[in-house]
């Protein structure tokens, strides 16, 4: 039986693999690594693991402090997951595929695991990553700000918009703001989601192929409403990935 972690910007995620089975845990702020073991967060006692795999893009400060807790608690050296220029049939579509970050290659193959239509890939997290993969071969993608990143940079423009943004509420209803923070949530949200639609109608046309679009992150389901096409959202679909290429060792 396998452990697989996945160490974000700010949460880490688990899920548990064996043979016959997968068992998405849930997740935490990554703060939480430092007060409590992983045995607590994700509810472990009594479990007995032969292998641990880790993949991060979080602080080498919390990586290294996740090593030390899987050592200590399990008597496990971990393996870390790392990007590579193929796995499970698809072909990673980056110059020098290192660069491609493995949280993105772990999205494209948890969702190339279930579908073999073209896919558009959200991942609406710290910065807001889309992948395109089309006949099990990865395109490319882009990367902009998330939307928590667009609201700090609006806040470092000055005192009065920080303090605007603490009451920032996602559940604003109506098209337009009626107060500071709704407008600069409500436009950030606007401008992310036309990216999103724009992109994707603009890569069906040039295609001439419909596109199975999957969604994950922190973010994502405050997007899903402004989208206009159905996204499957997968919140542990990074972790899905890492069973893929654990399934094939």
């Amino acid at each position: 039986m396998s452990l697989l972690i996945e160490l974000g910007n700010t949460r880490v995620k688990a899920s548990i693999l064996s043979k016959k089975s997968y068992e998405y845990l849930g997740s935490f702020p990554i703060e939480w690594l430092e007060e409590e073991s992983l045995t607590e967060l994700f509810s472990l006692q009594g479990h007995k693991f032969t292998r641990v795999f880790i993949s991060s893009v979080g602080h080498s400060r919390i990586e290294f402090l996740l090593n030390s807790k899987v050592k200590s608690e399990f008597e496990i050296f971990p393996h870390m997951i790392t990007t590579q220029p193929e796995c499970c049939g698809v072909l990673n579509g980056y110059q020098d595929f290192k660069k491609l970050g493995v949280d993105r290659w772990l999205a494209i193959l948890g969702a190339c695991a279930s579908s073999t239509m073209p896919t558009f890939i959200v991942d609406a997290g710290t910065a807001l990553t889309i992948d395109v993969v089309i006949d099990k071969k990865h395109l490319g993608g882009l990367i902009t700000p998330g939307l928590r990143l667009q609201h700090e940079s609006l806040a470092a423009g000055g005192e009065n918009l920080s303090m605007t943004l603490l009451g920032v509420n996602d559940s604003n209803e109506g098209l337009l703001g009626n107060s500071t923070a709704a407008a600069i949530h409500g436009g950030c949200l606007y401008m992310t989601s036309a990216y999103i639609n724009n992109l994707l109608a603009d890569l069906e046309a040039e295609t001439g192929r419909l596109f199975e679009c999957v969604g994950t992150g922190g973010d994502f389901l405050t997007l899903a409403p402004l989208l206009d096409k159905p996204f499957n959202y997968i919140e542990d679909l990074t972790l899905i990935g890492m069973s893929e290429i654990i399934n094939k060792v």
